[in-house]
């Protein structure tokens, strides 16, 4: 677990929407992983610019965990979670257990920087996070989602904290991202596939890719009540029980669909099919430019964001 430059950024552009890390809890001890010239230059981005001795120290010259960002951040008390308290962590606690409630709603900021991949209960250790924050505190999440096979046991779709992280269980996503980790390269700005009414996923940049997740606790509720389900078959499982046929929508479409069209039609099908099967070809692209936006992290994309999960 640690804290890389685009996690950096992560954080800084949490801050900028007005996450409160006053007092902040880790799942884990957060290494930090990045250079003096990554931080400054992240800080930059963001209008917070560091002179070159807090550009040291938060890159962990002094300390090599993460207690100086989180203090130039805002934080007066930071604490870390773990299973054992061999790193320091203070809160000890085995996430494949439900959390004890003397815990709950104890922090204005919790952040997994990388843990939720390696606990086998994972719903379990998803529903402690949430119950960590205060109404109006924040819960920022940092998981795989490509490139990682092997890491851990789990890696994570946005569908996942669309789903899980929404109001019925307490919590508005305040951004949602994919970035490619440990590269200073643009992330992509996800739109919730209920809202697209189709699938949004992603398969690109060659390296670990990570999701990050900022979302608030809007209220006071114990999660999963309902085991969340995926909208495409939610939608489908509604539109049956209406007695509407579930695969007349577009999203339903078999992905290998459109290239067979193509193939099988160019021997002689009329223009009009081919155009029909390329422009399926084009929908099914991934990534969808419709549903995941080009972000480049910095104070101008503060505004982009927060319009775009109002």
């Amino acid at each position: 677990m640690g804290i890389e430059v685009q996690s950096i950024r992560l954080l800084l552009l949490a801050k900028k929407l007005g996450v409160d890390f006053t007092d902040t809890l880790t799942i884990g001890r957060q290494n930090m992983m990045v250079s003096e010239r990554q931080v400054a230059t992240a800080f930059a981005d963001f209008d917070m610019a560091l002179d070159d001795g807090r550009c040291a120290r938060v890159a962990g010259t002094d300390d090599p965990f993460s207690t100086a960002i989180f203090s130039e951040l805002g934080a007066k008390q930071i604490d870390a979670m773990d299973i054992s308290d061999y790193e320091g962590a203070r809160v000890i606690h085995d996430l494949n257990t439900p959390l004890d409630e003397q815990h709950h709603g104890k922090f204005s900021l919790v952040l997994d920087g990388g843990t939720l991949e390696h606990v086998f209960n994972c719903p379990t250790a998803l529903a402690s996070y949430m119950m960590l924050p205060r109404v109006g505190g924040h819960l920022i999440i940092a998981v795989p989602a490509n490139n990682e096979m092997g890491h851990g046991f789990y890696q994570f779709s946005p569908e996942f904290f669309f789903r899980t992280l929404s109001p019925e269980n307490g919590y508005a996503i305040r951004g949602l991202f994919v970035a490619p980790i440990f590269t200073e390269r643009s992330w992509l700005m996800v739109r919730d596939p209920a809202v697209m009414k189709r699938r949004v996923g992603y398969n690109g940049w060659q390296m670990p890719t990570y999701v990050f997740v900022i979302a608030e606790r809007i209220a006071d509720v114990i999660p999963f009540g309902r085991p969340p389900q995926q909208s495409d078959y939610a939608v489908e499982w509604a539109s049956a029980e209406m007695g509407i046929d579930p695969k007349a929508s577009a999203h339903s479409v078999p992905r290998g669909l459109a290239s067979a069209a193509i193939a099988h039609a160019r021997k002689f099908a009329p223009t009009s099919v081919l155009d029909w099967a390329k422009d399926m070809r084009e929908k099914r692209k991934r990534p969808d430019p419709d549903s995941l936006i080009a972000l480049d992290p910095g104070t101008s994309a503060v505004a982009q964001v927060a319009n775009a999960y109002r």
